[in-house]
């Protein structure tokens, strides 16, 4: 016997529940609590759980030395190894968690980037966001940039503008630099990206995103490509310093 138009309505009613509730939960993915207004963190694990990685605002988080190239470097959280916040790094980076991104990236946004960040940049510069590129096999494998995803969760809430997809490339697929020292890193990154949008870059002070600061190498070698476009300055900005 068929279903009714009643009985069919409600059953896709059910059939769309869960499936939201499989692809957003509705318990923090760190301690378990009821979310109210958040997919994946609640309140406390937003705001209170995790190290401030620059609780003075200074220009640059604890230790960094910084290329002349860059005048600022911040991040929000520090980052705990083989902790809470390395699992949902990881949730993000290979578990096809790219929403959450989006959340990192506003929570990032909202707490650092539209507050202390902007103290830093000089008066009169248009502001760019670009997040770090992933080169195009491993971004098809992944399915996303979870830089991008960051990027554009601090876009929501500071209204930078976003670089596009392609304004600035990786053209070499490297290796991962996790183990690395510092000097094989910036041989294995050296070479790795290609700016293809110099307009995007002269002028305005750029700002790149990526997930986790370590050593920095990734990211000052991404600066020195868009270095020649002549930007009104350069700063990094990461959801967590290792």
């Amino acid at each position: 016997m068929g279903l009714s138009v009643h009985q069919f309505t409600e059953f896709v009613q059910t059939m769309a529940r869960g499936l939201v509730g499989v692809a957003f939960p509705e318990i923090c993915i760190c301690c378990g609590m009821p979310l109210q207004q958040s997919r994946f963190l609640c309140h406390y694990c937003s705001y209170d759980r995790f190290e401030d990685a620059n609780p003075g605002g200074a220009d640059s988080c604890a230790g960094v030395i910084l290329p002349e190239m860059i005048s600022v470097q911040d991040a929000m959280w520090i980052y705990d190894k083989n902790d809470l916040l390395q699992q949902l790094i990881r949730e993000l980076k290979y578990n096809g968690m790219g929403a959450l991104g989006l959340e990192l990236g506003r929570l990032t946004g909202q707490q650092v980037a539209g507050s202390r960040m902007r103290y830093h940049i000089s008066s009169g510069a248009d502001i760019v966001l670009l997040p770090v590129p992933l080169h195009p096999k491993r971004e098809r494998k992944r399915g996303y940039n979870q830089s991008e995803r960051i990027a554009r969760g601090v876009s929501e809430k500071t209204g930078f503008t976003l670089a596009r997809i392609g304004d600035v490339t990786r053209i070499r697929n490297t290796r991962t630099q996790t183990g690395f020292s510092m000097g094989k890193r910036m041989k294995n990154i050296s070479g790795a990206f290609r700016m293809n949008n110099p307009g995007l870059i002269g002028g305005n002070f750029v700002i790149i995103v990526d997930d986790v600061f370590t050593t920095g190498s990734t990211v000052f070698e991404l600066a020195r490509t868009i270095a020649p476009a002549r930007p009104a300055g350069i700063g990094i900005l990461t959801v967590a310093m290792a």
